[in-house]
């Protein structure tokens, strides 16, 4: 298996994938529970990353609002897919996550990582939640730890 030393090449051996979370080689922590809710990677770059996934009456709470835990799942998997484009296999270390509002009447979520650090061995993200028109339901800061280079 080759190594990733560039994120041309990591990108270039994703694309044909990246927007089926089940095929991405590099994030398989996240591979059956992401296929399982729908959540699709619609863009990555290099300490970037876009996340999509349509919110089913399964994914709400008693008063029809999307659960905490689907708000907190798509920003921790669009922040380790932006900690991952750096080429290195990553675990979640740390987290501070808001719930600015209720998603009621939400169909579908969009979350969007920004970097903000990329140390040594330490990737932190701004992370944000929103539903489809555009107004932010949650937004939070998550931090990785790399593990070791990506191999495909």
């Amino acid at each position: 298996m080759a190594s990733i030393t560039s994120l041309a090449s990591f990108t270039a051996a994703c694309t044909p994938v990246i927007s089926d979370a089940l095929s991405i080689a590099w994030f398989p922590a996240s591979i059956a529970f992401a296929n399982l809710i729908g959540l699709k990677v619609t863009e990555i770059s290099d300490g970037h990353c876009t996340c999509e996934m349509d919110i089913t009456d399964d994914m709400k709470n008693p008063i029809q609002s999307v659960h905490g835990g689907v708000l907190f799942t798509i920003a921790d998997v669009t922040g380790g897919g932006a900690a991952a484009s750096h080429g290195f296999d990553i675990t979640t270390v740390d987290s501070s996550f808001h719930y600015l509002r209720p998603g009621i009447g939400t169909t579908k979520l969009t979350a969007t990582a920004r970097e903000l650090k990329a140390g040594r061995n330490l990737l932190v993200y701004d992370v944000s939640v929103a539903d489809q028109n555009n107004t932010v339901l949650a937004e939070g800061i998550f931090t990785y730890m790399k593990l070791k280079e990506i191999s495909l």
